[in-house]
């Protein structure tokens, strides 16, 4: 008998993705749907886009810009075959991305 206090459940991407509950017209190429037009927002992602306190993604894409600005990056040996030594159960379980990095040589 199965205890089901320690079962796991999980939902695929694409069945949440392909829900009319949070994407209208959910199985056409629609891309404007994520360019804020009002006739294709749920209230939850409402919410999510209007959120003036989530500065993180910024502050990530200004790191990252920094870092690709001021370094030339090669990937360690050891992270080589790195996607596909990732495991997928409900999330990814990923291992460590090693990557050299040296300063830019400008002329």
């Amino acid at each position: 008998m199965t205890d089901i206090a320690q079962t796991t459940v999980a939902i695929h991407q694409w069945a949440i993705h392909h829900n009319e509950t949070y994407f209208k017209d959910p199985f056409s190429f629609r891309p404007e749907r994520f360019l804020g037009d009002p006739e294709f927002a749920t209230d939850k992602r409402d919410e999510d886009f209007a959120d003036p306190n989530n500065l993180a993604y910024v502050k990530m894409q200004l790191i990252l810009a920094h870092l690709t600005w001021n370094f030339d990056m090669e990937l360690a040996e050891e992270s080589r075959g790195w996607a596909e030594k990732q495991k997928v159960y409900i999330l990814w379980e990923k291992g460590p991305l090693e990557v050299h990095l040296s300063p830019v040589q400008r002329v």
